[in-house]
């Protein structure tokens, strides 16, 4: 029995020691037919991190290696504290799995010590946007019809009249003015005309003898 308390309590400072949790989502949507993504996140220091690895799960329980090591996996490069794995020829078989990312450090000293931290497995869910093999797409609704053109306000159209009649009283005074200026000029030649007309008298002829 003190055998087993001091287990314990060793583990549980060898936890306190290096202790650091590994977070991932809990379902992961996937979007495209045969593409998906696994994001994972830990807290332990950068420079104590010597592996990071992605297992895949069976329905029955067991645990194997996915990424890195096989081509179904990609493991993208690390950012900071997150690393994403790109799984690849996603199928049925896959979908039905769950992924859990698994994260090694090395605390350094006399004699170094590995400590493995793993994540709460994630779920692939098929997105809604998925449409079903070989049924046809559904068509979309067809858009309302455009309103109707709203008529110019009343402010608006009063000065458009306003212009046509400034426009039509300029193209009457112009047309006044020009038969004034030939009613004039008419009037001018009429009167020169008369006056450089010379007058000559008609003599009578003279009669003749008898």
């Amino acid at each position: 029995m003190a055998f087993i308390i001091f287990t314990v309590y060793l583990s549980l400072i060898v936890r306190l020691n290096h202790g650091f949790e590994v977070v991932q989502p809990q379902n992961w949507t996937v979007d495209l037919v045969s593409l998906a993504s696994i994001t994972c996140e830990h807290t332990a220091e950068i420079s104590s991190v010597v592996d990071v690895r992605l297992n895949r799960i069976s329905p029955t329980g067991s645990s194997s290696k996915i990424c890195p090591g096989t081509q179904d996996c990609i493991k993208l490069p690390t950012t900071g504290k997150q690393q994403v794995f790109l799984l690849l020829n996603v199928g049925p078989e896959e979908m039905s799995c769950t992924y859990q990312c698994e994260v090694t450090i090395q605390e350094n000293g006399n004699i170094p010590k590995f400590f493995t931290e793993k994540g709460t497995p994630t779920k692939l869910v098929q997105g809604q946007q998925e449409t079903e093999r070989g049924s046809p797409p559904t068509p979309s609704p067809p858009s309302p019809p455009s309103p109707p053109p709203l008529p110019p306000p009343a402010s608006l159209l009063s000065r458009y009249l306003s212009w046509i009649l400034i426009g039509l009283l300029a193209v009457t005074l112009l047309y006044s003015c020009a038969i004034t200026v030939l009613f004039i000029r008419g009037k001018f030649q009429v009167r020169t005309v008369m006056e450089n007309t010379t007058y000559v008298e008609m003599k009578k002829a003279p009669s003749p003898r008898r």
